[in-house]
Formats: structure tokens, sequence, C-alpha cells
């Protein structure tokens, strides 16, 4: 019960004990159900707690992701609809600064009018990262006395739920990205 507690919100968590248990004094506030002697009495009410909590964390996660979708800026929702058919996305980085990447990124849009888009796409990247839908993962080694630092974006699984909500990803191509995804983004 400590491990479902540490892991797991209490509305996923179904507690069960036989009739008359008595609970001691750190678990007296939770709330139990109870099952009775002869347990096919109990399987039915047992397996609609289960469905009710089922659906109360399916309702949380939708509002979660909803959530999520209302805080994403224009800037965000530019980076979403250039990036967003990619599971995960390295930006062109190159020692001439600035003007490259936006040079760079007016070729992935393909939209001139988009002149000075460099900022607005990294504060777009910025306010995804900060909402936890887009994660910024590194990877640094040693090679010859340096350290090479390689860098990525991936869609986190909350963005990868609202990629799926609006669209832009398809259920089979959101349950590959999960299957996918490093273990710290999920």
């Amino acid at each position: 019960m400590g491990i479902a507690h540490a892991t797991q919100p209490i509305s996923r968590q179904v507690l069960i004990a036989n009739k008359g248990y008595k609970a001691i004094f750190d678990t007296k506030h939770l709330i139990y159900y109870e099952y009775e002697e002869n347990l096919s009495e109990s399987i039915l009410p047992l397996a609609e707690r289960i469905a009710d909590s089922i659906k109360t964390q399916k309702i949380q996660e939708e509002r979660m992701i909803h959530q999520a979708r209302m805080g994403i800026s224009p800037y965000g929702f530019e980076v979403m609809m250039t990036q967003g058919i990619k599971p995960n996305f390295v930006l062109h980085t190159s020692p001439k600064g600035r003007q490259d990447y936006e040079d760079e990124l007016l070729k992935r849009i393909n939209e001139s009018h988009l002149k000075g888009c460099s900022e607005h796409h990294i504060q777009g990247i910025t306010n995804l990262c900060t909402q936890g839908i887009l994660g910024f993962n590194t990877d640094s080694k040693r090679e010859g006395g340096k350290v090479i630092v390689s860098f990525s974006y991936h869609w986190t699984d909350l963005g990868n739920c609202v990629l799926y909500l609006l669209q832009l990803i398809d259920l089979p191509e959101l349950e590959r990205r999960r299957q996918s995804l490093p273990a710290h983004f999920a």
C-alpha cells in the first residue's frame, strides 16, 4: 500500500479489506471497500468501484491535456505545427549565429513573411518546455580531450497527447511514440 500511495494518486487506488477490518492508526483516514465472506457477492460491486476509479483517472488526464492545450502560446503552436510530425527534433546550430538559424527555420517553414522568426521559435520552444509538453534532452561524451554535447527536443507523453488532441498525429503514432519515448520524458 505504501508503494501505491507513493506512485499513484488516491483516485487510482481501490483499497479492499475483509468485512470487519479495523484499520491501524496511519490508514484510518482511507476508504476501504469491504468484501463479504462469500466473495461471489462482492465481485460485481468491486468491479464497479474499479471501473469508476478508471473513469475518474481518465477524466483527470483529459482535463490535464486540455489545460496544457489552453496554455500554448501562438509561438508554441507554430512549433507544434512545424515540428509535431516528428517524435523528436534537433535545431540547426551554426557558428554563424542566429541569422543562419533563422535561414534554416525559413527553409523548413517555407514562409518568407516570418522574418525574425528565430526569436519567436525559441520563445515557443521555451513555453512548451515550461509546460512539460516538450522536453530538452542532452547527451555528452568525451572525444579527444573535449566534451561533445548533443541535444534534441522530444515531445513528452503530455505533448504527444496534445498533438493527438489537435489531430496532428493519429492514435497509432501516439502509441508508437509512447513506446519509444525516453524513460525520463514519460
